[in-house]
């Protein structure tokens, strides 16, 4: 167990890791990250196979506070806030697994830097299934409160090339916010 892990200065919360293995073949793990802030729990099974492992997953994500990822992803987003809630199961090879569920945004705003501009999310969700990512009516607002619509999928691999379909509406929307160099 690590207590109050942080991760370039900000709090991720307690880690509990616990790995059962009987065989050299089929390893069970159960991690649990908590805190006031965030609540995640995995439940995997990693079959060790000579060339190709394989991998089932049940990821449920209670809260996860922005804010905490914005840490992983330095130099890219900035002034991050709100939450995202998700259950998935990951399953498959290791090398290309299948995902399949859904992450919900609960009031999420954050500062793009190469943008230079900030967007926000209020109640949405992205489908993920069969490879796809899926976006119905998922709306994106600019930091005019300008409004993007987005409708589609993000077709998605490790062995092949992502594929985009989506349809996007939007009247005045503030993309790019930069000055003539």
């Amino acid at each position: 167990k690590i207590n109050e892990l942080k991760y370039r200065k900000s709090p991720v919360g307690d880690v509990t890791i616990k790995i059962d293995s009987r065989d050299q073949i089929k390893y069970l793990a159960n991690v649990v990250v908590s805190n006031n802030d965030n609540s995640i729990i995995a439940n995997t099974i990693y079959y060790n196979y000579s060339e190709n492992g394989a991998i089932e997953s049940e990821v449920k994500i209670n809260k996860m506070q922005m804010s905490t990822l914005q840490a992983f992803i330095p130099n890219t987003i900035s002034n991050v806030s709100g939450n995202i809630y998700g259950e998935f199961d990951i399953k498959g090879l290791i090398k290309d697994p299948d995902i399949s569920g859904e992450v919900s945004f609960d009031s999420v705003k954050g500062r793009i830097l190469y943008l230079n501009n900030t967007f926000s999310i209020q109640d949405e969700k992205i489908v993920i299934r069969n490879k796809n990512a899926n976006f119905n009516n998922f709306v994106i607002n600019d930091s005019l409160n300008n409004k993007t619509t987005i409708d589609g999928n993000i077709a998605y691999s490790l062995s092949q090339p992502i594929g985009l379909n989506l349809k996007i509406r939007s009247d005045n929307f503030l993309l790019l916010n930069t000055q003539k160099g």
